[in-house]
């Protein structure tokens, strides 16, 4: 028995023989039954009847002649009332020319092997063929497109009338696919995946084989029963056909009868709305439905049109979302270097050979020249898979590029020579001037990417300028459209686009001249309203695409000037599409506009600057060039206004208004280029003009004076020109509530960011409670409205929430500031989970504060986990948009050394740090104004991360170059940078001490102490803090050189410091109030006076127990650090016994912290023990003391082996109380240990081959 029964026409035999050739390779030859192979010596009738009877598929090939055989009908009505029939159809064949019923059944086209052996499959399985035709079957055979379309089509079958572009197109697949990166069964392997809803972008330049990829992936899913294939642009713009398209889509997406659905969208850059619109369908898609549905996004690129696509759609985030929780994305690899590429060029040249054969070219004899295979298996050239068929098409037509021409550019302007030839051989001669014609002809055709009818194609050559005067009438166009569809024609009487994109382009750049393309926009302007935009941003694509490298020099600068010309005479009305296709497609257009800003009118001006983006990397100088040259030339009005006498006030109020817009918008664009002296000028100039014009008119301009007013807050703060900013920042407060008085709905959003902004005023100045009841109001505001409003403003809850946290660490509310922080954390991760790319940045930024929330109360692990986190989320994001996220990650990677070093994890914390001023000094190349600060914070955080592993030289290197940068910044702000300067100096003196270099530390700590003295003089509420804290290291650098009454002042001066301003904040300044204390107890005992040294170290241990007994987690490992200095005051008065409890009690202490942080406290414990072995030598209990010393050192031990520059110095002092002790105690000391410890401090070697540790040797 052949399970499968052809009917059809004897007229159609070679058709039939080739769709069974089809069946039979799927199910095996003999597999398929039609009547040639009817026996003579027997009925045919009965035979046909038995083998129709027999098989489990009826397959009815429905031609011309089948449609009117009453033996095709009869079959195939057999075949339907027994579940097994299969309708197939020529290409060429109407629908409605089936004979009913079977032209309402499911129809598949002899052509798509792929979708009729699924069909078979499927029919075979018991399942029949749908007798009601789906929506986008009925689409289809109305309107002609399928609305998935497979994209594949057939050469014309003569191969004279090939052109030499068609070998070259994907649609056509005359080279065999080659797999070379394995991406194409990675989306196989994606597309069987378990998630039901699924999206991928896959980017790449042009030629590198996009679409044949999907083209090869799509034919693989259909045969295994899929729906898949290209979803292209609707075919016209009516309206009924635009819904009776989406109606079909939303079917297909919700009912199918196939095992999946595959949607492809090519040049998705510009079919955003089409992108969103999908993707909204897809995340709406029920739980319960199983059905995989893929969709394939296909662009040049994935810049800044991706990312602000993405961001500003929560449903295209959700179906992007992949594994790693970012959104999924692939670049489409280049082709290897090596034999991969050769095996394409051969395989190219094996199925150009006969085609070029046929068309009469004389192929070459000899052997592709060695060289030549040589720059095509490693030249960069080369890496796209169309350059190296284009190199075996040129090859097989005795016209490849001279051995000095690599370019791709040569390539592609060769191929247009053959392309031209075959002009010549398929329309007859064409002299100069015909061919020409054509050529500008085929030009604009591409440049408006096709025209649909030909009646579009005579009113388009008409528009040619170059022809001014002589097309007046169709009749003079006539001979190059009928040429143009000879070519280029499709069977709706249009005419396609010259492919592939890459020949297209070229082609367009080295023909256009400013007559053909205004020839373009003015067809484009008589085209249906609808498809304007469309049509403008295709034209200015093509133009923007064939500036790009790959077009070689040539060909970049014809597209430039073209450009040019279209920047300079049509601005105004293409601004929205010059901005859209700067952002969607890399090229030279920004800069070509860029130039040209200086020459332009204001109201082209004005059109492009309301179309720019607030916040855009990629165009942020043009945004900065407009918005001065508006502002210069808003200036200019003013000023001739004002010239005239009886100037008109009306006149003069609308050119205020729009200089103050003008200023405005240049303060912002000032102030992302890092540029903030600048932007506040431009601000201001904003500020006081809509004052005056709110004095006349306050209902209309006083929310744009308050909106001037925060930003200049911000940027004074950020000049460290705090009280100024405070006002600013005040009176913007004071404006938006009296407008929210009157129209709440309007501005109680604006009050409630003007409020977190004057908490940061405030804060700047140390004025704690009032920026925490700033913040307060600002988060109850939110609160509210996000009760009604939660999509809108949880967002800015979260950055209220995140900003009352920090007000309230800064008053010492510790717990209360990490509850908000982590309420803060808990919306974020909320929102991020549904719009991942619009909230991870937000929940990164929230990470991070909540982990210094964290370790401000010591909850180190924890702090580090969100830490951790946070460079996680930003290095993902860093990844796809490195220009946005790299900052971000340095500054998370700068805090998360921090959490690592309190852990002593320092290998980890010093490359974390390292990093982190990597990244910064990479920005500060480019944007030294922005970034110099930043890197300066992380070489002074890499200093101690580089001491805290004992490298006190490289630490001293980091610190060094940090007070360079402050010192250099400081000379042209002073105000906002000698507070960081000062800070850097006392960091560069710590490491100069460590380092030995006792006079430079005490230079250093005291020129810190000397600019914050100056600066506390205008500023006591802002900088005292920092003066006690640069007294107390001063007094140490005294202390050091023999100074001590110098240094007890220093000392006694911070204290003095920290209590006053303790009794107005005790929770912020009581720690550092203990802390002083410590530090003048030590400076006391210096000078002998041990009963004031005492008195000072018990009232920091009373301080701290008292901070321990409400947060233990936050104070005990400071009270144990105090108490293990009061027992040494208390042993210097010789009382040992209370010194002994006191020292106990703080080995106690450490013993319990270093039980959950054995590598932060560990060695601190090791200390404290060595000191209660000291108080034991004391009271002569010596070997106990000896006992002490020894648990000391064997703690000690493995951070000696690790770490011997940072432990050395403590080592040798324990060491060295041990050997002593035990000689008093008389017992043998454990000289394995000293031998242990000695080799570490040795790098390794014998004890006795290093003279400094001598005084470990028994």
């Amino acid at each position: 028995m052949k399970p499968i029964f052809i009917s059809y026409s004897s007229k159609h035999r070679d058709l039939t023989r080739a769709l069974a050739g089809v069946i039979e390779e799927q199910y095996g030859a003999g597999s398929v039954w039609w009547d040639h192979a009817l026996e003579s010596r027997s009925s045919y009738s009965k035979q046909i009847k038995a083998a129709l009877e027999e098989a489990r598929v009826v397959v009815v090939l429905w031609t011309e002649g089948a449609m009117i055989s009453d033996y095709v009908y009869a079959e195939a009505v057999v075949g339907q009332a027994q579940g097994k029939l299969v309708n197939v159809r020529p290409a060429d064949m109407r629908f409605s020319d089936i004979p009913e019923p079977f032209n309402i059944h499911h129809i598949d086209d002899a052509e798509d092997h792929a979708r009729v052996l699924a069909t078979i499959a499927k029919v075979m399985t018991g399942e029949p063929i749908p007798t009601r035709v789906p929506l986008h079957e009925i689409y289809f055979r109305q309107h002609g497109h399928r609305l998935i379309d497979a994209k594949q089509r057939r050469l014309a079958r003569d191969p004279r009338e090939i052109a030499p572009t068609e070998l070259l197109q994907a649609k056509f697949e005359v080279v065999g696919y080659l797999d070379a990166t394995g991406i194409g069964a990675q989306l196989i392997d994606w597309c069987s995946g378990e998630r039901p809803t699924a999206a991928r972008l896959i980017h790449g330049p042009g030629g590198l084989g996009k679409t044949r990829l999907m083209i090869e992936v799509a034919t693989k899913l259909r045969q295994q029963a899929w729906t898949a294939g290209f979803l292209d642009p609707p075919h016209e713009p009516l309206d009924a056909t635009l819904k009776q398209r989406w109606q079909a889509l939303d079917q297909l997406l919700a009912h199918g009868d196939d095992r999946g659905l595959l949607i492809v969208l090519d040049y998705a850059e510009g079919r955003q709305d089409e992108v969103k619109r999908i993707a909204e369908r897809l995340s709406a898609r029920p739980e319960n439905d199983t059905r995989p549905v893929r969709l394939v996004l296909l662009a040049r690129s994935a810049g800044e049109w991706w990312s602000t696509l993405h961001d500003d759609t929560p449903e295209l985030q959700r179906v992007f979302r992949g594994t790693a929780g970012g959104p999924d994305v692939a670049a489409l690899p280049e082709l290897s270097t090596g034999q991969q590429r050769l095996d394409l060029f051969d395989a190219s040249r094996e199925v150009f050979a006969p085609l070029l054969r046929a068309q009469g070219y004389v192929l070459p004899s000899g052997e592709f020249p060695q060289e030549r295979r040589l720059r095509i298996e490693s030249g960069a050239g080369y890496a796209r898979p169309l350059a190296i068929q284009m190199e075996a098409l040129l090859w097989l037509a005795s016209a490849t590029p001279e051995a000095g021409a690599t370019g791709v550019d040569e390539l592609l302007r060769r191929v247009l020579g053959l392309e031209r030839n075959h002009w010549k051989k398929l329309i007859g001669a064409l002299d100069e001037e015909r061919t020409r014609d054509m050529a500008r002809g085929v030009a604009q055709v591409t440049a408006v990417q096709g025209v649909s009818a030909r009646r579009s194609t005579e009113d388009l050559l008409m528009a040619d300028d170059f022809y001014r005067g002589q097309r007046t009438a169709r009749v003079a166009v006539d001979p190059v459209v009928r040429k143009l569809c000879r070519v280029y024609g499709n069977p709706d009487g249009g005419v396609g686009p010259l492919e592939p994109d890459l020949i297209g382009e070229h082609h367009v750049a080295t023909v256009g001249d400013p007559e053909l393309v205004d020839g373009c926009l003015r067809w484009i302007e008589a085209e249906p309203t609808e498809t304007q935009a469309k049509r403008r941003r295709n034209f200015l694509t093509v133009l923007q695409r064939a500036t790009q490298p790959e077009h070689g020099t040539l060909a970049n600068g014809q597209a430039v000037v073209l450009l040019d010309h279209l920047v300079s005479m049509h601005a105004k009305a293409l601004a929205a599409d010059l901005v859209a296709v700067m952002m969607d497609t890399q090229g030279a257009l920004a800069e070509r506009v860029d130039r040209q800003v200086d020459a332009l009118d204001d109201e082209s001006l004005a059109a492009i600057d309301t179309e720019l983006p607030i916040q855009s990397l990629s165009l942020m100088d043009l945004s900065l060039h407009v918005a001065e040259r508006r502002a210069w030339l808003a200036r200019q009005r003013l000023a001739a206004v004002d010239a005239l006498e009886d100037g008109a006030a009306d006149q003069r109020e609308t050119i205020l208004s729009q200089l103050a817009a003008s200023a405005g918008t240049l303060g912002v664009r000032l102030s992302a280029l890092g540029r903030r002296e600048e932007a506040l000028a431009a601000s201001q100039e904003a500020e006081d003009l809509y004052r005056r014009l709110a004095h006349d008119r306050p209902d209309a301009f006083l929310p744009d004076l308050a909106g001037s007013l925060n930003n200049i807050g911000s940027w004074l703060s950020a000049l460290g020109r705090y009280e100024e900013a405070l006002a600013a920042s005040q009176e913007a407060v004071d404006l938006y509530r009296r407008q929210a008085q009157d129209r709440p709905y309007a501005f109680l959003p604006d009050l409630a960011t003007s409020l977190n902004n004057l908490g940061l005023r405030l804060s700047n100045l140390c004025r704690h409670e009032e920026a925490l009841a700033a913040s307060q109001e600002a988060v109850d505001l939110t609160r509210r409205l996000a009760q009604d409003r939660p999509d809108a403003f949880l967002p800015n809850l979260a950055t209220s929430l995140n900003n009352l946290g920090t007000r309230l660490s800064d008053l010492g509310r510790r717990e209360a500031a990490l509850a908000a922080s982590q309420e803060a954390v808990d919306i974020r991760r909320r929102q991020a989970q549904d719009r991942p790319d619009a909230f991870l940045p937000n929940l990164a930024s929230s990470l991070t504060n909540l982990g210094v929330r964290l370790s401000d109360l010591s909850r180190f692990e924890a702090a580090l986990a969100a830490s951790q986190e946070a460079v996680d989320i930003r290095r993902r994001l860093a990844q796809d948009r490195p220009d946005a996220f790299l900052p971000d990650l340095a500054s998370s990677l700068n805090n998360h050394g921090g959490d690592l070093s309190e852990l002593g994890r320092h290998e980890e914390a010093l490359a974390a740090n390292q990093e982190a001023v990597d990244l910064y000094r990479r920005q500060a190349q480019d944007g030294p104004d922005a970034f110099l600060p930043n890197l300066a914070t992380s070489l002074t955080n890499l200093g101690n991360r580089l001491s805290d592993l004992g490298r006190r030289e490289a630490a001293l290197a980091a610190s060094q170059e940090a007070v360079d940068i402050r010192r250099r910044l400081a000379q042209d702000r002073r105000d906002a940078y000698l507070p960081d300067l000062a800070s850097s100096l006392n960091s560069l003196g710590l490491h100069l001490s460590d380092l030995g270099r006792r006079e430079e530390a005490l230079a250093a700590s005291q020129e810190a102490v000397d600019l914050y003295r100056r600066q506390a003089q205008d500023r006591p509420d802002a900088f005292l803090p920092n003066l006690a804290s640069s007294l107390n290291n001063h007094g140490g650098d005294l202390s050091e050189l023999g100074r001590h009454e110098e240094a007890l002042a220093a000392s006694q001066e911070a204290v003095d410091l920290y209590r006053r301003q303790a009794q107005d904040c005790p929770d912020a300044f009581l720690p550092k109030l203990a802390s002083s204390l410590t530090n003048l107890g030590i400076r006391l005992s210096e000078l002998s006076r041990r009963e004031e040294a005492l008195a000072a170290s018990q009232e920091a241990v009373d301080i701290r127990r008292g901070l321990a007994q409400d947060r233990p987690g936050a104070f005990l490992p400071d009270l144990a650090s105090s108490l293990n200095n009061l027992g040494l005051r208390l042993s210097n008065l010789g009382r040992h016994e209370k010194a002994l409890a006191t020292s106990q009690e703080a080995v106690d202490i450490r013993r319990r912290l270093a039980q959950d942080r054995p590598d932060a406290f560990l060695p601190k414990l090791a200390r404290s023990i060595s000191t209660t072995s000291v108080v034991l030598t004391a009271l002569d209990r010596q070997t106990e003391a000896a006992q002490a010393a020894h648990e000391a050192l064997e703690i000690l031990a493995p951070f000696v082996e690790r770490y011997p520059e940072t432990f050395g110095d403590l080592a040798r002092t324990i060491g060295a109380d041990l050997l002593r002790y035990s000689d008093a105690a008389q017992q043998a000391p454990d000289r394995a240990l000293l031998e242990r410890v000695a080799r570490a401090l040795d790098g390794g070697e014998t004890a006795a081959e290093d003279p400094a540790i001598e005084a470990l040797k028994p």
